[in-house]
């Protein structure tokens, strides 16, 4: 008996089932006789098939929340495994306290790959263009 495993251009993966060795006839004899059981296990995700999200991962303590902005996959849980910390958010800062800190180089290149940023996130990286754009002013001066 032999099976075959093939990738269709879905990424679902057949598994191809030869009679010719289980009946132990010539293929020639049972031409066409592969029989497909189209499963479907979807293909294991590699690099570069992967959703990459731009969300905020919660730490601190509780009722004083500080987020990073991080870069993981859509399927990771929000505290889970990531791929890059681009920032921070401090909704509570008081005083000196950096509030808002991201590093806008390295969220334009994950958002020119393909990184989708999530609503909360697209607002912060707004806002810190602006803080970045009225800095730029007050240095020159």
């Amino acid at each position: 008996m032999a099976l075959f495993f093939d990738e269709n251009v879905n990424g679902k993966i057949g598994i191809y089932l030869d009679f010719a060795q289980i009946f132990q006839k010539p293929l020639d004899s049972l031409r066409g006789a592969r029989f497909h059981w189209a499963l479907s296990i979807s293909k294991l995700t590699t690099d570069r098939n992967k959703m990459l999200r731009i969300r905020l991962q919660r730490h601190g303590s509780t009722h004083a929340p500080i987020y990073r902005l991080a870069i993981c996959e859509s399927s990771a849980r929000r505290d889970g495994r990531f791929v890059e910390v681009i920032g921070s958010y401090n909704p509570s800062a008081k005083g000196k306290a950096v509030g808002l800190s991201v590093d806008l180089a390295r969220a334009d290149y994950w958002i020119k790959c393909g990184a989708q940023p999530s609503e909360t996130v697209r607002s912060l990286i707004k806002r810190a263009r602006k803080e970045a754009a009225a800095a730029e002013p007050a240095v020159a001066a």
